[in-house]
């Protein structure tokens, strides 16, 4: 799903994240990342197939990524994105310079290895 929505599976791993998954009859259709950095956080590896895009399904994963986040005093939150820079302005997060990223999170993320230098950065928090 994530090559399918062209996002790299480059450092997806249970050991160094938590992952949400949406199902529907036995398959998986919708899938969002969390990484925790100390006190801050990553969402990323977020895609819902294509037949579900108009069902909400990736509000509610993104609705419940951020109560979790939330929860454990994990703020603030970082995300990349290429595609959906409106979508997660509705959630409350706006537009930061690259730079503004913690190190600890460029570092230790595929981020700063694997995302496009181009990709807009945004925080929450």
């Amino acid at each position: 799903m994530l090559a399918a929505s062209d996002l790299t599976k480059a450092g997806v791993n249970a050991a160094t994240g938590d992952y949400i998954v949406a199902v529907h009859d036995n398959r998986v259709i919708g899938v969002i990342g969390m990484e925790k950095y100390g006190s801050v956080s990553l969402l990323r590896s977020f895609a819902v197939q294509s037949a579900f895009r108009k069902g909400r399904i990736g509000t509610t994963l993104v609705r419940h990524a951020l109560e979790q986040l939330k929860a454990v005093g994990s703020f603030p939150i970082y995300l990349l994105t290429n595609t959906a820079e409106s979508f997660a302005a509705r959630f409350g997060f706006v537009k930061i310079n690259r730079n503004e990223i913690p190190s600890l999170v460029l570092t230790s993320s595929a981020l700063g290895t694997t995302c496009p230098a181009g990709s807009t950065c945004m925080k929450m928090g």
